[in-house]
């Protein structure tokens, strides 16, 4: 693949953020924490008749992620030559100081809500209990009571553990890319069809499919291509005969088939301008501000002896809504997450190791500068400075 940046792939994480957004806008017709919102009331949201597929599906969009975390991590790691510590200094670095942050923040809004209206806002396990599953990303390991502060990150806190089976695996990968994505996905398909359908075996499916993805794209554009276009039809075919939620298959024909389309589309260089890169860097960032933003604005609204459900069903609030946490997105990404994960870097890795992981970059620029890397840095004499990676992949 030829394309300096996976923009499409991009603007998919994007529109996945977009979806989680839509999907908890559901957060403010809640009462109290805890009181989950009644689906009858969907159509009360605004725009519902155009947005409905969000509304009810929208969280789906964190199968979505894990498609494309496994096809970024693959385009990141099977091309440069890394170690664990560096591993897992780089995911620290892309993940905690936020994470950390929104913790530390969640907890306090949380207590300013108890203070002001009496209870907490959308999730009710917010003890000390909870507060240190949290700190430690172990959050939704099966030693929770229910959802809990910042709860959007269960789903960063179960891929953490699939993070371990992808730098055990990483060898083997780098070896035979796609054989042992596929023989992963057989392994959890295997273990869902035993009655194993635990969080961590979804998530190791639709890793390592997104890891066979980008393996496909980069073997066979234009089999990716074709692969794409029978998945999605497979998917269509399938939701013509039956209604309701979606299986796991459906999942696996859908998700898979929008990243190998965006992949192949990126190959074709078919977006070439840089207007939309904001849209994939800030959705870190507004996956983990959004919470904290409704919470706010619910505990705000409530103190105001404003009805909530009443604010939030006017049309304009949803736009309103999703623009501020993209802004707050932005904001953050520029000036507290990309400055915190250099940082952080710089203090616990040499130079020599570090993925800046910041934007999407072509698996074959990374692989062209990965050969002479090897080489030169075996004889002590090599730093590669971020240019000689070539664009630099955002995991």
């Amino acid at each position: 693949m030829n394309a300096e940046r996976y923009r499409c792939i991009d603007v998919c994480r994007g529109l996945a953020a977009a979806s989680v957004l839509i999907w908890h806008y559901q957060h403010f017709f809640y009462p109290t924490a805890g009181a989950l919102f009644n689906s009858a009331r969907q159509p009360i949201q605004p725009f519902y008749d155009f947005l409905w597929p969000f509304y009810q599906f929208g969280g789906l969009a964190v199968e979505m992620f894990w498609v494309v975390s496994g096809f970024v991590f693959a385009a990141t790691y099977l091309a440069q030559p890394i170690d664990g510590w560096s591993f897992f200094v780089n995911r620290l670095a892309r993940l905690y100081p936020l994470h950390l942050v929104t913790l530390v923040l969640v907890t306090f809004l949380q207590y300013l809500s108890w203070l002001s209206v009496g209870h907490f806002q959308i999730y009710p396990f917010n003890d000390a209990y909870h507060f240190v599953l949290n700190l430690f990303m172990a959050q939704f390991w099966g030693f929770q009571s229910g959802y809990s502060f910042n709860a959007p990150t269960w789903s960063i806190s179960i891929e953490v553990a699939i993070y371990a089976v992808f730098l055990v695996s990483l060898p083997l990968l780098k070896k035979a890319p796609l054989p042992v994505a596929i023989f992963c996905v057989g392994c959890a398909l295997l273990c869902m069809m035993s009655g194993s359908v635990s969080n961590f075996v979804l998530c190791g499916l639709f890793f390592f499919l997104g890891v066979a993805c980008h393996s496909l794209s980069i073997q066979s554009p234009i089999a990716a291509a074709a692969i794409a276009v029978q998945a999605i039809t497979g998917f269509s075919i399938s939701r013509w005969f039956r209604e309701g939620s979606l299986t796991h298959l459906e999942m696996c024909l859908l998700f898979s088939g929008i990243v190998l389309l965006a992949a192949s589309l990126d190959g074709l260089k078919v977006l070439k301008t840089d207007r939309f890169d904001w849209f994939g860097n800030a959705t870190y960032s507004t996956y983990l501000l959004h919470i904290p933003l409704q919470i706010t604005t619910l505990t705000v609204i409530q103190w105001a002896g404003i009805d909530p459900a009443y604010v939030a069903t006017q049309p304009v609030f949803l736009p309103a809504f999703i623009v501020t946490v993209f802004v707050a997105g932005i904001v953050c990404f520029r000036f507290f997450e990309r400055p915190a994960q250099r940082w952080l870097k710089s203090v616990l890795l040499p130079s020599a190791v570090q993925l800046d992981g910041q934007s999407l970059s072509s698996a074959k620029s990374a692989r062209i500068g990965s050969t002479s890397f090897r080489a030169k840095a075996s004889s002590g004499t090599f730093t590669p400075s971020p240019a000689q990676f070539g664009s630099r992949v955002r995991d």
